[in-house]
């Protein structure tokens, strides 16, 4: 049998259209491309792991911390103890002086200063 060989093109492919391979760009005279940063989320723009706010409602402000009101009561129960003309030095042996004293410890609130505060006059 005859085998069949493709025919060959005797014309060498076209040097003009291949890449010029011996003329690399310069490195020091190619431009500098710089990143961008992303911007940062506008206020319609809700940040990715929070949920937007209502444009309707103000935001929350968490409250203040009170002492619940046991420094109110601790001035009254002096300014009673006074009005019945009990002594300062004899206001520590009374019970409700004892049970306000008592909650403004339990509350963080330094009695001394400010049963020295009150009785100074």
């Amino acid at each position: 049998p005859d085998i069949e060989t493709a025919p060959v093109s005797e014309t060498a492919p076209d040097i003009e259209t291949a890449p010029d391979i011996e003329t690399a760009p310069d490195i020091e005279t190619a431009p500098v491309v710089e990143e961008v940063a992303a911007p940062p989320p506008t206020p319609t723009q809700p940040a990715r792991n929070e949920a937007p706010i209502p444009v309707n409602e103000k935001p929350r402000v968490p409250p203040t911390p009170s002492d619940g009101g046991v420094v109110d009561a601790f001035r009254l129960v002096i300014s009673d103890l006074l009005a019945e003309g009990i002594e300062p030095s004899e206001m520590m042996g009374d019970e409700r002086f004892a049970k306000a004293s008592e909650f403004c410890t339990a509350a963080g609130i330094d009695t001394w200063s400010l049963f020295m505060r009150l009785t100074a006059s």
